[in-house]
């Protein structure tokens, strides 16, 4: 779960990146990409990342 968490974040901030560094350029798709980052962002990271934090035990399970 955690290899997947961080590699959904990685790709997302990526393609966010990548997406204002179009949109610098005024070159097409930039909002595409913006939009698709923020959508995996908020769609598969946060929750794979919840459950992760969620599932990991405490320090004081330990």
């Amino acid at each position: 779960m955690k290899k997947i968490a961080f590699t959904l974040g990685a790709l997302s901030t990526s393609i966010i990146s990548i997406g204002i560094v179009l949109k610098f350029l005024h070159w097409n798709y930039g909002n595409i990409l913006i939009v698709m980052g923020i959508v995996i962002f908020a769609l598969f990271f946060v929750p794979t990342m919840t459950k992760y934090i969620y599932d990991r035990p405490s320090r004081d399970e330990l």
